[in-house]
């Protein structure tokens, strides 16, 4: 055994071997043999102890900076998809700014609804795409308050799609603001809740339907009748359309004489009569109830007459009537004379009489998990540094380009970005950070990371003479 070989054993960190090897030398060989290994074994045990600190800085520093990291994430997010639905926002850092700080008081004022910034990220983005009124100013002064009222009725089971529609119905045919859309889609929830349906069938069969009712130029009638159609049709088990099919045959005096006049062939010759004239004179909803009496005093003899001059009548009467006969059947069977759950208020004239907002609230926060409002409470605290560096006039998207400039620069180019982006908004940063709890915590960590760097020197310092000593020693 040699002392090269004792001294590689203690190199290597087999220190039980590496003594034991020394042991074996003699005189003078072995009392340095046995020295190097204890040198190395000495600072074996500091760099352990090193990478201890090293470990409980990380340990540590892991809340904080992968914290930082989340929302630093989260917030680029945003800002792209921001930027990819509106370039102004690419362009313009202070639209970007506004905007990406009200998304967040968003989230942050309805975290018992379960708003992430995420959703109301892409709510905002779906009506930028697809809202006619984009281009126009009210989306500035509208866009934010109509995602957070979306995302109510979110929670009460409305799609985003049908939300989509409803508003840009309203916006761009009826030329009705945000008030008159709110107002609407609370006589809709009223109207869900009274009628037993879901929100979200009500929302989509009145935007779907309207469309045979634009002709109507005064927007609350064109409602009420959207609805009180919408429901008809519903109890039937029939469309809106085709029951309009019908009543728009009697829209202009020469349709209504002709197709009358089909009728009269079957109606007449199982003794009852129909006026075209007179059905031509009414609106729809009385119309439509003209209409089925009519057809239901001739039933009782169409049923009796037979197989076959049954089929023969039904067929006839249905095809002058431009129904099928298992529509028209459902029109025998309707009943006119009483009225459906919520539909005394549109037979009336008027409109059913909405939810109150806090009504609607209520029922939102019935509808929101209670996974959902743990998320949107996660985000409203991972939030609150930035909300507050907000309101204090810092930029929480400039902090994010910093960041990221500086990544995408690379190498020292990182440390001078972020150091520049730091200093900007250092005042108003700290504040918010010694608000919130965050300078407490840097200060635990950074405080352990120069401990750790003075270590580390000394262990260097002292690696750095063992080699030169080594280095000298005279060969034996």
């Amino acid at each position: 055994m040699s002392f090269y070989e004792a001294s590689k054993l203690a190199r290597e960190g087999k220190f039980d071997a590496a003594k034991e090897a020394a042991d074996k030398l003699t005189g003078k060989e072995r009392t340095e043999a046995r020295a190097l290994v204890a040198k190395f074994k000495s600072l074996s045990n500091k760099t352990n102890e090193t990478s201890a600190l090293g470990d409980a800085f990380a340990k540590s520093a892991k809340g904080v900076t992968g914290y930082i990291g989340a929302m630093i994430t989260t917030l680029d997010t945003m800002n792209v998809s921001l930027g990819k639905s509106n370039a102004a926002f690419l362009q313009n850092q202070k639209a970007l700014d506004t905007v990406a700080l009200q998304m967040m008081r968003v989230s942050a004022a309805n975290a018992e609804l379960g708003f992430t910034v995420n959703e109301v990220t892409t709510q905002y983005n779906a009506f930028q795409r697809t809202l006619s009124m984009r281009v126009r100013p009210e989306f500035q002064k509208s866009g934010m308050a109509l995602t957070q009222q979306a995302l109510i009725w979110s929670r009460l089971g409305v799609g985003i799609g049908t939300t989509t529609g409803m508003i840009e119905m309203f916006d761009t045919t009826l030329g009705q603001g945000r008030g008159e859309i709110v107002k609407t889609g609370r006589v809709l929830t009223a109207f869900a809740a009274t009628t037993g349906q879901d929100v979200n069938k009500v929302f989509a069969d009145f935007t779907t339907n309207a469309v045979k009712f634009h002709d109507i130029l005064d927007s609350k009638e064109m409602t009420r009748q959207t609805m009180l159609f919408s429901l008809r049709a519903r109890s039937m088990g029939t469309s809106v359309t085709s029951l309009m099919n019908t009543m728009n045959k009697f829209e202009n005096l020469d349709s209504a004489q002709a197709t009358g006049a089909k009728m009269n062939m079957t109606i007449s010759a199982l003794g009852g009569s129909f006026d075209a004239v007179k059905a031509s004179m009414m609106d729809y909803p009385e119309r439509m109830e003209y209409i089925a009496r009519t057809v239901q005093s001739v039933a009782p003899r169409i049923a009796n007459a037979g197989p076959r001059a049954s089929r023969l009548y039904m067929r006839s009467l249905a095809k002058s009537m431009d129904m099928s006969p298992t529509d028209l059947r459902k029109m025998m069977t309707w009943k006119p004379g009483q009225p459906l759950p919520g539909e005394a208020a549109l037979r009336g004239g008027g409109l059913p009489t909405g939810v109150t907002a806090g009504a609607e609230r209520a029922m939102a926060r019935r509808g929101t998990t209670i996974g959902a409002m743990g998320l949107a409470a996660k985000d409203y605290m991972n939030f609150a540094p930035v909300r507050a560096a907000g309101a204090a006039g810092a930029s929480a998207t400039g902090m994010v380009a910093g960041v990221k400039g500086g990544v995408q620069v690379g190498g020292q180019a990182i440390l001078n970005k972020v150091d520049s982006t730091v200093a900007i908004y250092a005042k108003k940063i700290g504040e918010a950070f010694v608000n919130t709890g965050v300078t407490k915590k840097f200060g635990e960590f950074t405080g352990k990371i120069e401990a750790a760097m003075k270590k580390q020197g000394e262990i260097n310092a002292e690696f750095a003479n063992q080699l030169v000593e080594f280095k000298n020693q005279k060969a034996l």
